[in-house]
């Protein structure tokens, strides 16, 4: 997948798998909506859920991003940094506005912005690596 065609994809509504290192155990995965920057995907998370302890403790994270519909995905590796909301005043809206309709996205972001700005911060991930790849089915998968 070259640079403009990963940039594209990252502007759709997909939902975004991030997994983080649990202590002694598997991964943590968690689907989170996010915006692409060009750098960095930017999430939201509480205050005192376990993705965030975990991500304190252990920063290396990967995030699947996946386009069910058109066979087509992005992973990336690296480490997260946490951020306070206040670096990012107009995430609230972004976000709201690539995942809601246009009707509805000002009321989200209005009722997030009222309940969740105390119990939030921002994961800013700036990726060392990443891989995208579409796959082409020459049939359907269906036929034998």
């Amino acid at each position: 997948m070259d640079a403009e065609a990963l940039q594209a994809f990252l502007t759709q509504p997909h939902d975004a798998i991030i997994s983080v290192n649990r202590v002694g155990k598997g991964s943590q995965l968690s689907p989170v909506w996010f915006v692409w920057d060009g750098e960095a995907f930017l999430f939201f998370t509480q205050k005192a859920s376990a993705k965030l302890a975990n991500i304190m403790r252990d920063p290396n994270i990967s995030v699947l991003v996946n386009d069910q519909s058109t066979h087509t995905y992005v992973i990336a590796y690296g480490r997260a940094e946490v951020v306070e909301l206040e670096q990012y005043p107009e995430l609230w809206n972004t976000i709201s506005a690539k995942y809601r309709p246009a009707e509805r996205s000002e009321q989200f972001a209005a009722a997030i912005q009222a309940i969740g700005r105390l119990s939030r911060v921002v994961i800013a991930f700036k990726p060392e690596k990443m891989v995208g790849r579409t796959l082409v089915l020459e049939r359907d998968p269906g036929e034998i």
